[in-house]
Parts: structure tokens; sequence; C-alpha cells
């Protein structure tokens, strides 16, 4: 084969697609182009050829005659991994016609990609096919509502073919920008511009949501009033305007657009739980049994059946009560609402053993969880045991992260019973959590007098009081701890007070004493640290120059 140098290429010289390689291992661009076209007038299908020369042409940035390989070869069934090459050189050649058709293609065999559905709807744009855009683009806020592109996309279209949809769609932007003064304008005057009864009913819904979504329950209420004047078709709108009623703590009216919307659906379940729900909530327990009773008779749901349990509760019945929480603890045997509903039940009728099991039981499930001393609380409070209420409530707002009211509690719990001592132990760390020092120490010494937790105690004690630098009754509480229980770790807490007095003699014969015979690692740090500092001070007061020495000899 003569070299393209040359400039000529004989047609005996072409043979077979395969005698291109040596151009292309070589980098000759032009001499591949044209071997590449001289084989493609003697083979003008070969699409091998026509895909090497369309790739040559991408090179060189020539995407109309790339674009126009690009087509012969593949038509619209491009292989997935050429795909996005092939569209950019489309679009680089501006045929957004193929562009189109191949993602119409796309767009039809799956509606559910989003990004396909965008891409659809913008070559739809260019070419100004806006009923299909407008198409595409419902598609992708159909999977991602607040696609701010694809509204503005909507929007742009719209401006120019529907006036009414132009205001609509500008109002759901300005509500996802949080921009509400200027979607309110954009829906009013999208409702002025509508003409059929469903746009203006769609209008009057997408206000109300933002009404709703902004606190402005009375604005929303109005203009769901207004749909339901005009519509009972979409069921949801009743359901909507009976949760404005509760929130505005209106439940008769929320009962009574709860009943319309089952005099129009009479066996929708979800409006049957919210008019359930809202005559508990009422305390109309008669009409609330009666709706319970259908739920609890139609899907056997065990939270219907703890609030129905409630209900009959209220109503003294109380055999049927039983038989309903009985029913419920066989469905479902660990849960909570279950275990709580039967702790109250039994509580209430001065069962207390049984109250107490079931309390237990939540405690044990949920030991984080206040719930469990609620209810415990509750039971002791109608049992008459003052203490053990007041404790429980103590533990109930302790978890709950309320430490004044679990200080409170437990001071009353003392109240009854001085010689709590576990009680004074939760006492003692809230105190001190809230820097309530001297509190906290009133009941440490309590616990220390009555030897509770002794060393521990100790410990706390003393650190209160080296923190306050009260070093005298740091000493006093170690010297009295020290007769009753010589422990190794209140030599610790000794060294530390013997320290800050400058003792540092005795301070150091106590550190190493305790370093040799604790087997704690717990202060093994601090107790290294405090050696040196104390052998360093002794050597210095011993030799105030000596360090200068020291430094001079590095």
């Amino acid at each position: 084969m003569e070299n393209s140098n040359t400039g000529e290429i004989t047609l005996n010289a072409i043979g077979s697609i395969e005698n291109v390689k040596p151009y292309l291992a070589n980098n000759d661009k032009e001499g591949a182009k044209q071997f590449l076209n001289e084989f493609l007038k003697i083979n003008p299908g070969h699409s091998q050829a026509m895909f090497i020369l369309a790739q040559l042409m991408e090179v060189d940035e020539n995407y109309v005659e790339a674009a126009a390989l690009y087509e012969k070869v593949f038509d619209t069934n491009i292989p997935p991994e050429l795909s996005d090459r092939v569209l950019m050189v489309y679009e680089s050649a501006d045929r957004y016609d193929k562009v189109y058709d191949i993602y119409k293609k796309q767009y039809n065999a799956d509606k559910n990609n989003a990004d396909v559905c965008e891409r659809y709807a913008h070559a739809c744009c260019i070419l100004k096919k806006y009923e299909e855009a407008i198409e595409a683009y419902n598609s992708v806020l159909a999977q991602q509502p607040e696609n701010i592109v694809a509204l503005k996309q909507l929007a742009e279209i719209y401006e120019q073919t529907n006036q009414m949809m132009f205001r609509l769609t500008n109002a759901k932007i300005a509500v996802i920008e949080q921009d509400y003064e200027k979607a309110e304008k954009d829906y009013k005057k999208a409702f002025s511009l509508a003409e059929k009864d469903e746009d203006v009913i769609q209008i009057k819904y997408q206000l109300a949501k933002m009404y709703r979504q902004i606190g402005k329950n009375e604005l929303a209420l109005d203009e769901y009033l207004f749909i339901l004047s005009a519509t009972e078709e979409n069921f949801k709108i009743f359901l909507e305007l009976a949760e404005i009623y509760i929130e505005l703590n209106n439940q008769f009216s929320a009962i009574n657009v709860l009943k319309r919307a089952l005099h129009v659906y009479p066996d929708n379940v979800e409006a049957m739980q919210m008019l359930a729900d809202t005559y508990l909530d009422s305390e109309d327990y008669n009409k609330a049994q009666e709706y319970y009773e259908k739920l609890v008779e139609l899907s056997g749901d065990v939270e219907n059946k703890v609030n129905l349990a409630k209900v009959y509760l209220q109503l003294d019945n109380m055999d049927k009560t039983k038989e309903v929480l009985v029913s419920a603890e066989k469905q479902e045997p660990n849960s909570t609402e279950v275990l709580t509903a039967l702790a109250g039940y039994y509580t209430y009728i001065s069962d207390f053993e049984q109250a107490k099991a079931y309390c237990n039981k939540i405690i044990q499930k949920l030991p984080k969880s206040p719930l469990g001393y609620r209810k415990l609380a509750q039971m002791y409070e109608a049992q008459g045991e003052n203490h053990l209420a007041h404790y429980n409530y103590g533990v109930f707002h302790e978890l709950k992260g309320e430490t004044d009211e679990a200080i409170n509690e437990y001071s009353q719990a003392l109240n009854y019973r001085k010689d709590d001592f576990e009680t004074v132990k939760r006492l003692a760390n809230l105190h001190e959590s809230v820097g309530e020092v001297d509190a906290a120490a009133d009941c440490y010494h309590t616990l220390f007098e009555a030897k509770i937790d002794f060393v521990e105690t100790t410990k706390k004690l003393v650190n209160i009081y080296l923190n306050m630098k009260e070093y005298d009754m740091a000493q006093r509480y170690i010297d009295a701890a020290t007769k009753e229980d010589d422990n190794v770790e209140l030599k610790f807490l000794s060294a530390k007070c013997m320290y800050k007095v400058k003792d540092y003699e005795g301070a150091l014969e106590a550190l190493q004493y305790y370093k040799e015979h604790t087997k704690s690692l717990e202060n093994e740090d601090e107790t290294n640290k405090l050696i040196a500092e104390i052998e360093d001070k002794m050597e210095k007061g011993s030799n105030p120059l000596g360090w200068l020495f020291r430094f001079l000899d590095k």
C-alpha cells in the first residue's frame, strides 16, 4: 500500500477494512480518512467504515459530517455505551431532529426515568413541540415535584401558550422559593384566568395547601370550603378540611365534615378512623365506641383495640375493657401500647400487683424511656404510696431531661422516706450536674454518714471540696474515711489534697504507695504526672538554681 503522503490510493490497494489500521496506529488521520472515503465508494453501506470515519470527523469537530455518518450507522438503535457520545455529536451538529427521535424512543420505553424525561422535553422545546414537552416535564414533576428546572421550563412554554398555566406554574416556583406573597398573587391571577371548573378547583387546592403550609389555617379553610361547595369527588379534601378544624380546636365542625365524607364514601376506613379519634378526643365516648367497634371488626388493628378499651373504661364497662385488652395482648404481646393500656387498666381497678408487673414489662422493654416510670408513678399514686410515686415521677422527669422537675420530685420523695439512699444518690448527681455543689455535697454527706457506696461517695465529696479549694474539708473526709476503710483508692485522693496544701513529701509518699498497690489504671496517667511535678518542685525547692544547671548541661 502506498503512503498517504503521495495523495493517491489506487482501488487495487484498498482491499480489506483492516488496512485502515496502520494509518490509525501512526496517528495519520488524513490518510485514514482518505482511505475510508475511497473504501466507502466501493462499499457504500459498510457500517464499520462509516463508524470509524464518523469518529475521525468528531475528533476534527466536523460534527455535521460525523452526525450524518452516525445517522447512517445507527438510525435510532444506538448501543447504550455509545448513546451519550452520538447524542453529543447530534446536538453539536444542531441535528435536534435526531436527538428528538432518540430521546422519544427512550422516553416511551421508560417514562419513570426523570433524566430521560428532562432531556426529551428539552429536545421538544428546541423543536417547538410544546405539547410533548409539557407532557415530558410533567413526567419529571410526578417524580420530583420541586424540580425547579422543569418548572421554569414549563413556565417559559406556558408564557407563550397558556397564561393561566403560566401563572399557576410561577406560583408553584414561588412557593418552593418561599416567596409566599408572590405565590399568592400568581395563584389569584391564575384563578381569574381559569375557565374550566377543574382548573378552578386545582388552583384553589394549591392555594389552600400553601396557606396551610405557612400556618394561615383560616384562609386555607375558606379555600377548602369553596372546593367542597363545587365538588365532593375529591375525598382528600374532606380529610384535609377536618384536619384544619381539629388544628383550630373546632372538633364539632371536624366531625360534621367527616360524617359528610362517610355519607359520600360510606366504607372509607380513613374517614372512619379520623372520626373515631375525634370523638375520643372530644370525650364523646358513646360515639367513639360505635366507630372503634366498626374499625376493630373491619381490620382487627391493635391500636384501635387499645382505643376501644380506653372508651370502654371511660364508660365503666370493665368486662369489655379487659376482653379487648386481652385480645390485643394475644395479638401483639410485646406492644408497648398494649402493655401501657393494661398497666392503666389494672391501676384503675386497683389490682396493683398486675399493674406493677405490666409497668416493669414496659421498663424492661424500654429501659431508657420515661413511659414505664410514669405508669409506675401513677400506679403508686393510686395506691397511696406517696414516696414511691414521687420517686418514679422523679425518674420519669430525669429521663426526659427535665432536671428541675426531677429534683423537686426526688426531694418530695425524701420527705416521706429520708433513708431512701437510691433517691439521695440520684438527687446528688442531679444537683452536681447543674452546678449546685453545696446541695450535692449535703446529699453526698448523707450517703457518707450512712456508708453507702463508701469509697465512691468519699471520692465525690473530696473532689467537690478540692474544686471549691476547701482543702481542709477534703482532708477531713479522707481521714474519716480512712479510719473506716483503708482503701488504696483513698490514697490517691489524699495525695491530691496534700499536693494542694504543698505537703509534697506526704503527697509523694501517698502516690508511690498508691501506684504500688492499686489494681486500677483509671488514675495512672494523672499519678505519673503528679509524681513528676512533685519531684520537680521538691528539687527546685532544695536548689532553686538547679534547673538552670540542668538546662546548661543539655
